[in-house]
């Protein structure tokens, strides 16, 4: 990719490189490379997420200011050359930075906003934005280092305030109090945002908690009901079980009808009752089974009767 579409896809077409870098047309190579730290720790990948477009062009702007012959020939045509910058490959632009300035940790980041917040240069840097924007904290936050919507109430009553009051600066309050609000109102969006998202996430824990429970207890009337239809399946009526006895009754007298039914010489005794009693047939035996359904039905049937 070229530097002039990195350049413009980060900071807009025609930017001023040495106004990227927050520094004038005559900077010392000190000064520019002191500038390209201070910027490039705003959009550090490290540190800050997305803000790779704006760290690699940087990088690239830096590039060519500090190299001479690519400077003069900005400086006189007012144009990039749309080259290529060496930063050791694509993709290693954090290398490349590195490379000049050392490893550059998060708490190293940390320890330099710490520094530089509430600090004499932070105050230079914050009333010469002031005074290049006219008062407009949203495009003084692009450019002072480390900051974000919440040092702008700051700005305002500690180094804005009473440079104005002193004459220092000039007294641009419409805008300084315009964008002040947007700043004010951006903050009291995030919050919101915050909060809600604090709300939903507790929303979702109960709403995972009360769907267990719910699981839970489906499961637990699943298994009533199947408890409670094993039982009605145990249960049998009166009548079922009067048969079942009966039955039961019958197969052991059965089982024991050979053994104990038998006379001496040999005859049945059921057989010799059924003679006595009126039946004459020697296959008669009132305890098979074809004679007791047929016994059974017939009683099944005077009930119906009646």
């Amino acid at each position: 990719m070229s530097n002039a579409t990195i350049i413009s896809a980060a900071y807009g077409e025609g930017a001023n490189l040495y106004e990227i870098l927050g520094v004038t047309s005559d900077a010392t190579a000190a000064q520019l490379r002191k500038a390209y730290y201070r910027k490039a720790l705003l959009c550090h990948p490290d540190k800050v997420s997305g803000m790779e477009g704006k760290f690699r062009a940087l990088t690239v702007v830096y590039e060519i200011l500090k190299n001479e012959e690519s400077r003069k020939e900005y400086d006189k045509s007012g144009e990039l050359i749309d080259d290529d910058v060496d930063t050791g490959g694509e993709g290693d632009w954090t290398s490349y930075f590195s490379s000049i300035f050392g490893a550059v940790t998060t708490s190293k980041i940390d320890s330099f906003s710490e520094r530089y917040k509430c600090s004499e240069e932070e105050e230079s840097d914050v009333l010469k934005y002031y005074c290049q924007f006219h008062g407009n904290l949203q495009k003084m936050l692009q450019n002072v280092m480390l900051s974000s919507e919440r040092d702008a109430p700051r700005w305002v009553e500690d180094f804005i305030t009473p440079a104005m009051e002193s004459g220092e600066v000039p007294d641009y309050s419409p805008t300084l109090k315009r964008s002040l609000a947007k700043c004010q109102k951006i903050l009291e969006n995030n919050k919101a945002a915050s909060k809600s998202k604090v709300i939903e996430q507790d929303d979702d824990a109960t709403e995972s908690e009360e769907s267990d429970s719910a699981i839970d207890t489906t499961n637990a009337k699943k298994k009533a009901k199947s408890y409670k239809i094993q039982g009605k399946k145990k249960r049998k009526s009166k009548a079922e079980r009067e048969a079942e006895e009966a039955e039961t009754l019958f197969a052991k007298i059965r089982g024991k009808q050979n053994r104990l039914c038998v006379r001496r010489d040999g005859e049945s005794i059921l057989n010799q009752l059924a003679s006595k009693y009126g039946d004459s047939s020697a296959d008669y035996d009132p305890l098979c089974d074809s004679e007791f359904s047929r016994i059974q039905a017939k009683l099944k049937k005077k009930k119906q009767k009646k």
